[in-house]
């Protein structure tokens, strides 16, 4: 059955009554007048491929930063959205292991999401070297996810690049947990894991990315893991990664005082920032999905809207309810938007099982969703380039950090023209998001700052 002839007349819902924030205005990182084999870059083997396929110059920062990392420095990269931070340490692991200059990286990322969406780009460049150059270089994803017969597969193997979440490394380190100074020569292992320890501390290259992430004990084994493999591998590259970490110079000399930084600025359009009263909500929710109506019917279906709420309950009982205003929009009953919309509409948190958690992220990523409900799962640093509208119920749980990881969902492309939106739906019941309502320049004063 085909929804689009089924659609009546669509009803005419008014946007309802919104405060302005502030406005992000457009930025973008200036473009290099270099190639990406020029020979300063120092892609050797990397560059002409990039060239052939990107078909693009580098930003500036980009074309400075990669010849540090060749050149063995320790790097804190704090660059904006879609600054693309992501290409620098992937450009030059890659080209790394090309020149035979380390043998093996690890990156760590927060999240399993995260793994899954930097996994398609990172095969993508797998492809090129293979197919221009005849050369295969092996990864693995390295999860809590994974069965304990694909982890010993994976530990046998001792893929040259391995994208994994720290817990999944640390519990593999041998810790002398009596002593808080490191000693590498008392460090010792059962035979079973010592080929895969051995693999893990000769990692040439070592990537956090969204360091900002990792707070309080986690942060503090993030650390401690740092020292124990400076203090095995002291060539080995570090390099940090955040788009929205604050002092930046503090957190380094706390952090990794060797490490130079390297700043960037998002890619991005004009972002406003606005408001709205959550007793408006149902009414903005009725007008969203009309406009979503609209914009099937024109060239605009590259349109999707992202909603974060801390909430899984609330998110899954909104979720049906978005259902509903959608069949009294269409005059389609419910059972049969929820069959024929099932794959536009979707709720994603951290109780579904991974398949589905994949397959939902895989969709938004196809610009297959219309509406896409989410936890803090999808705040970190996704590149899901189709949404154009951002929704926050309430102050997030994260607090400002958070704030600033979602309203990066907001992706552009190479147009930078077109003014996109983030709107706080707060609670005038609530003190913190009383206070926002009541004095929106307070939120604007703290977003701007940060």
């Amino acid at each position: 059955m085909n929804v689009e002839n089924k659609i009546p007349q669509i009803k005419e819902s008014t946007l309802p009554p919104m405060k302005f924030v502030c406005e992000l205005s457009k930025s973008t990182n200036p473009v290099a007048d270099i190639s990406w084999s020029d020979p300063s870059v120092e892609l050797i083997h990397l560059g002409p491929l990039i060239d052939k396929y990107l078909q693009s110059n580098p930003f500036m920062f980009q074309a400075d930063t990669i010849p540090k990392i060749l050149q063995g420095k320790d790097l804190l990269i704090t660059a904006g959205t879609g600054s693309g931070k992501t290409e620098i340490f992937l450009f030059a692991i890659l080209e790394l292991l090309l020149q035979g200059k380390i043998t093996s990286a690890i990156i760590f990322y927060p999240s399993k999401q995260l793994i899954q969406n930097q996994e398609a780009r990172l095969t993508t460049y797998l492809s090129w070297i293979q197919t221009e150059l005849g050369k295969r270089i092996t990864y693995s994803s390295y999860t809590g996810d994974l069965s304990q017969k694909a982890v010993a597969g994976i530990e046998r193997a001792c893929p040259e690049i391995l994208l994994a979440t720290f817990d999944k490394v640390f519990h593999r380190i041998p810790r002398n947990q009596k002593s808080t100074n490191i000693d590498p020569q008392q460090i010792t292992t059962s035979a079973s894991k010592q080929r895969f320890f051995e693999h893990l501390t000769s990692a040439g290259v070592v990537v956090f990315d969204e360091i900002h992430v990792y707070s309080g004990l986690l942060l503090s084994n993030v650390h401690y893991y740092v020292r124990i493999h400076k203090a095995m591998n002291p060539t080995c590259r570090l390099l940090l990664s955040s788009a929205t970490i604050a002092e930046a110079a503090s957190f380094r000399d706390d952090f990794l005082p060797s490490a130079e930084i390297i700043s960037g600025v998002p890619h991005r359009g004009t972002i406003q920032i606005l408001t709205l009263d959550k007793s408006y909500f149902d009414q903005f929710n009725c007008y969203i999905q009309e406009e979503l109506l609209r914009n099937k019917e024109t060239t605009r279906r590259d349109r999707q809207v992202i909603l974060f709420n801390d909430s899984i309950s609330e998110n899954e009982a909104l979720t049906y309810t978005i259902k509903q205003q959608l069949a009294e929009a269409t005059g389609i009953k419910l059972q049969e938007i929820t069959d024929l919309n099932q794959n536009k509409i979707a709720c994603i948190h951290s109780q579904l099982p991974p398949e589905r958690k994949q397959a939902i992220v895989r969709k938004a990523e196809e610009n297959q969703l219309s509406y896409l409900l989410s936890t803090d799962l999808l705040a970190q640093g996704l590149n899901l380039p189709g949404f154009y509208l951002g929704i926050q119920i309430g102050w997030p749980i994260t607090g400002l950090t958070g704030a600033l990881q979602r309203i990066g969902r907001i992706r552009f492309g190479k147009d930078l023209s077109e003014i996109r939106y983030f709107i706080f739906v707060f609670n005038a019941e609530n003190e913190q998001d009383g206070y926002y309502l009541t004095y929106p320049q307070k939120l604007a004063q703290k977003l701007l700052e940060a």
